[in-house]
């Protein structure tokens, strides 16, 4: 969660207010979800909004790495 928190700060340190309202806009649910893909886009992981909600997706089958 600590990584989430510092790349969020980063991206409202980069594209300021704007940024911010377009994220609300997009992520209007106002929650953070840790799901399944559901696709095979991201080999680990990565972040998706579905229905409103962000979501930090992974693969199943690439959930840890060696």
């Amino acid at each position: 969660m600590d990584g989430f928190m510092y790349n969020l700060k980063q991206f409202v340190d980069v594209f300021g207010d704007d940024g911010k309202s377009e994220l609300n806009t997009v992520c209007s649910k106002h929650q953070l979800v840790i799901a399944p893909q559901d696709t095979t886009k991201f080999t680990y992981g990565g972040l998706d909004i579905k229905d409103g909600v962000l979501r930090l997706v992974f693969q199943e089958a690439n959930l840890g790495t060696k």
